[in-house]
């Protein structure tokens, strides 16, 4: 997995082992053309020196096929073709034998001992870099680093020789196991092992060099510095030590000194570096702690303004909310005046009865008395039922908590309240489905008043038709309770449907209705976690509110 980005697309990073693929093959076909033409140049690079044989060329034209190929399926016969060459030539040289391999393409005139044969070194390193391509791909990741550390190992035998070539030091070229390993071959070694190591950036040393962290950063910084500084330092020293013959205490001393030196530096110059991209983080850090204190503030202060404009929008929707009760109270007035006063008639008579029976001085019958008493208490009683829905449905009931309810309770409450005006007018109200047990858990007065704004539209709806009749359907629809509100309109039109819940629409005359009953009753339905829609596939109009039985099961909690 990788842990974090990189500098550059993992694409563009493989692309590197996708030319040293490239830089391999060219070499090796480049010997063999030498071979060919018998070109010592392409043989030897220079005169005197060991030459690359036939069967390394194929052996690194193979390497590069293999890079080049990699993500195909032919790459891992490539890989096992070269550790074949590889083991072939480390069986000869351990059991002393001759294959007839080493000179099968080409006659080698310039070896004295094994015609045409690679070196020890050479073969092993074939060996091992053959195994490192044929586990690149590996779907493991510990086989996939396996695979780095033996590009890692063959690499290093190659700049092994480069070393031994460079400072003329033939115990590290051309004593066993480096006694012929040409120039060529050793640099092609080594950039095999980077082709294997690029092969998969998201793994090994490559990860981390490419990585976009300060190590990262650090890396590209330090180690090219590493691997050059001492070389060419090295290098210098030991060009000065052959032209002026110093002593070796003296050469190796000064090259000591100068590599410290150049390290302490390479060090100060990067210390520079990140000190100045510690102060630039520091700034940055500074100048984003103010943006985020002015942020803040600013935020802090819209939230005041929005608490101020929620305030605001919650008193007028208290006054909306008042507005639509006292509307609803002035359409019910004259129903609610013939409703009280009725009882206070029967009241009136049965108290005259009785003051005209105590007036005679006659014998009083008690059945009489009881008769007349009891009418007066029972219009008493139907008195009392109607101020106390009025009291209800007056009283702000928002803040109210959510409490079980039955639901006939709702229902005498609000039809004592209206039940005047509908007969008044001829309009027959039927309750059907209420169950005397049903509850639910509710804000009472909020679900009240949507039901007398339901009752209040279908009477202005149906008072001036000749049919005049409300249906009251109340049924149980799993965790719901659905209330049909149905009268004998001929429904809604759907462009007057789409509108109806949006506050202060109405389609009744100037002066009568504020346009908030059916928009204050959706956002109750709303708050009990309900809906309030219109069902148009009834021929009638018909209104719907749909609530949940237990209020604290919707939001996920029980009571």
């Amino acid at each position: 997995m990788q842990l974090h980005g990189a500098v550059v697309p993992d694409s563009r990073v493989s692309s590197v082992a996708t030319a040293a693929g490239w830089i391999l093959a060219v070499l090796a076909l480049a010997v063999l053309a030498g071979w060919i033409f018998h070109v010592p140049a392409l043989m030897s690079v220079m005169p005197g020196l060991a030459s690359m044989k036939p069967m390394t060329a194929i052996a690194f034209l193979l390497t590069g096929l293999a890079l080049i190929r990699r993500d195909h399926r032919d790459s891992p016969f490539y890989a096992l073709a070269v550790l074949t060459v590889g083991a072939v030539a480390l069986i000869e040289y351990l059991s002393n034998s001759n294959f007839g391999i080493d000179q099968l393409l080409f006659r080698d005139p310039y070896s004295t001992i094994y015609h045409g044969r690679m070196s020890q070194m050479t073969s092993v390193g074939f060996l091992i870099i053959g195994l490192a391509l044929a586990l690149m791909k590996a779907e493991s990741q510990s086989v996939r680093r396996i695979s780095l550390a033996l590009g890692l190992v063959a690499g290093a035998l190659g700049g092994i020789a480069v070393l031994g070539y460079s400072y003329d030091t033939q115990a590290l070229y051309r004593v066993r196991p480096y006694s012929s390993v040409a120039i060529h071959t050793a640099i092609a070694f080594v950039i095999a092992a980077l082709g294997v190591q690029f092969a998969n950036p998201n793994q090994g040393v490559v990860r981390h060099i490419v990585s976009d962290t300060a190590g990262g950063a650090m890396l590209r910084r330090l180690l090219p510095a590493a691997l050059l500084v001492p070389y060419l330092l090295g290098f210098a020293v030991w060009i000065a030590h052959k032209l002026f013959a110093w002593e070796m205490g003296f050469s190796l001393s000064l090259l000591v000194a100068s590599t410290m030196l150049s390290l302490v530096l390479i060090m100060l110059s990067n210390a520079k570096r990140l000190e100045r991209e510690d102060l630039a983080l520091r700034e940055m850090n500074r100048t984003l702690e103010d943006r985020v204190r002015e942020r803040t503030a600013q935020l802090v202060a819209q939230i005041a303004e929005r608490e101020r404009t929620q305030e605001i929008v919650d008193l007028q929707r208290s006054q909306m909310i008042a507005a639509s009760k006292l509307t609803s109270l002035g359409e019910m007035a004259g129903g609610l005046a013939h409703e009280i006063n009725s009882p206070l008639n029967i009241i009136q008579a049965r108290a005259s009865d009785l003051q005209e029976i105590a007036q005679s001085r006659s014998v009083v019958e008690s059945a009489s008395v009881l008769k007349a008493t009891g009418s007066i208490l029972r219009t008493c009683e139907r008195i009392m039922s109607i101020v106390r829905g009025l009291r209800t449905f007056a009283r702000d009931g928002r803040a109210d908590p959510f409490q079980e309810v039955l639901l006939q309770t709702i229902f005498d409450d609000t039809l004592a309240l209206c039940r005047e005006k509908f007969a008044a007018h001829g309009i027959r109200v039927d309750v059907f489905g209420l169950q005397p047990d049903l509850a639910i858990e509710c804000q009472r007065i909020q679900i009240s008043q949507v039901l007398l704004n339901l009752l209040n539209n279908a009477f202005d709806a149906v008072h001036s038709l000749s049919d005049r009749w409300v249906r009251i359907t109340v049924s149980e629809e799993g965790p719901n309770v659905a209330i049909r509100i149905a009268d004998s309109g001929r429904g809604i039109p759907k462009e007057i449907a789409e509108k109806a819940m949006q506050p202060f629409f109405t389609t009744k005359p100037v002066g009568k209705g504020t346009g908030l009953g059916l928009s204050i009753s959706s956002a109750i339905a709303e708050a009990h976690h309900g809906k309030l829609h219109i069902d148009s596939r009834t021929p009638n109009t018909c209104i719907v509110l749909s609530i949940p039985k237990h209020h604290f099961s919707v939001i996920g909690g029980d009571p």
